[in-house]
């Protein structure tokens, strides 16, 4: 929600369903977002959140959380492509080290856990192969993951598609 020092400025976009409220806005540490809002004041529908340290948020928000698809990409250059729950990494996605090294599987409560495959920077999947059921971020399980790489490729896709319709 917007602090009493937050800078706004306001615009109705008008759809096809109605009236969408959207507001980019400047909060006093430096976060900014722009993008759609509740009657209620929370960052709700879909819109881009910048924080001061220059971690970004593309995606949707539901009750001020990011909330369905979303790319959220860290300072640093990782970057999570997927599905969010009440701002957090859960369901299927694909997160990117800086480093190269990407696991593409499943997420629960924003860690690792279920199925998934590691890839490292070099395009190797270690030995053992690191493909399998993964708890606490360790593979536990080894097994094929196939659909599963397929659903978090797709939910990526989905996330990215969002985000390029925001910034275009």
């Amino acid at each position: 929600t917007m602090g009493s020092g937050a800078k706004y400025s306001p615009y109705i976009i008008r759809t096809g369903k109605g009236m969408v409220s959207h507001l980019k806005v400047t909060y006093e540490d430096g976060d900014v977002y722009d993008g759609q809002w509740s009657e209620d004041g929370k960052r709700n529908g879909v819109g881009k959140l910048v924080f001061a340290n220059k971690t970004s948020y593309i995606g949707d928000f539901k009750d001020g959380f990011f909330d369905g698809n979303g790319v959220l990409t860290q300072a640093d250059g990782a970057k999570y492509e997927g599905d969010f729950q009440v701002g957090k990494y859960h369901g299927y996605g694909i997160y990117s080290a800086c480093n190269g090294m990407k696991y593409e599987g499943q997420f629960q409560d924003g860690r690792v856990c279920g199925y998934g495959l590691v890839t490292f920077s070099d395009g190797t999947h270690g030995r053992p192969r690191n493909e399998g059921r993964f708890e606490d971020n360790k593979c536990v399980e080894r097994c094929k993951t196939t659909d599963t790489v397929r659903k978090s490729r797709q939910s990526a896709s989905n996330a990215k598609a969002i985000s390029q319709q925001l910034l275009t």
